[in-house]
């Protein structure tokens, strides 16, 4: 309970896709100086917490990490033992991770990290995030003010007590842009007499439970009156890997 309740790593609010926020300050670890056990233990069982009780199956299923250095330089920082457990739980916890932000970074970290990132793919540079100051507009664009805390440019008190989390807020102001309205029944009947049998578009469900048109689907004829007509996908897509 030390190291749930030192602040070390924490749970605070959601992004405007009902991802859970998650918090590693880097200048408690360092002050407090854990044994490897004891921060592996704390690290999963935060992490299975929120895998368990706020991630939904095919809904939402990442949460977005703050690696907060708090200013701290190369010489504080105990790199190795962070970068082996950062590695272990992305073993263990594989494609959990939507964007990592890395706030308060020094100008020779994120040079390091600039020359460091030219032999990196694409794909990993694209979800790590490093800025000088604690206020990222990347965050904040992600977040309702609400859901994020003063320090890092949201409207939420900063967080003092970490364990157990709260509820920042009701709030969530869920990024409408990304969803599809939802398709009534009778507007893929109507759909489908306009078109008659063959090729159409039809409703599949996205992440977050609503719905939006796909194509290459093929109508069969009802096999009773009182049937609506089946929408049958040509290829089932794979969900995109990380």
């Amino acid at each position: 309970m030390r190291l749930l309740d030192s602040g070390f790593l924490y749970i605070h609010g959601r992004d405007k896709n009902f991802r859970p926020l998650i918090v590693l300050n880097t200048r408690v670890f360092a002050d407090l100086q854990p044994e490897d056990e004891d921060t592996m233990a704390s690290t999963h069982f935060v992490l299975q917490y929120m895998e368990t009780y706020m991630t939904l199956e095919e809904k939402i299923e990442n949460w977005v990490p703050i690696i907060d250095l708090d200013g701290m330089g190369f010489k504080d920082i105990p790199i190795n033992r962070l970068l082996k457990f950062m590695e272990h739980n992305k073993l263990v916890y594989k494609c959990r991770s939507y964007k990592n932000f890395i706030l308060n970074a020094t100008f020779g970290i994120r040079l390091a990290y600039s020359m460091v990132s030219q032999f990196l793919p694409e794909k990993i540079k694209q979800k790590v995030v490093f800025s000088s100051t604690a206020v990222c507009k990347d965050i904040t664009k992600l977040f309702h003010p609400t859901q994020l805390q003063k320090k890092y440019g949201g409207e939420a008190e900063n967080v003092t007590k970490f364990w157990p989390p709260y509820e920042a807020s009701q709030e969530y102001g869920a990024d409408l842009a990304n969803f599809e309205r939802a398709k009534s029944k009778k507007d893929i009947q109507n759909v489908a007499n306009s078109e008659g049998s063959g090729s159409m578009q039809s409703l599949s469900t996205t992440s977050c439970g609503q719905q939006k048109l796909n194509k290459n689907v093929e109508i069969e004829e009802p096999i009773s009156s009182s049937e609506s007509r089946v929408l049958k996908n040509k290829k089932s897509k794979k969900p995109e890997s990380c």
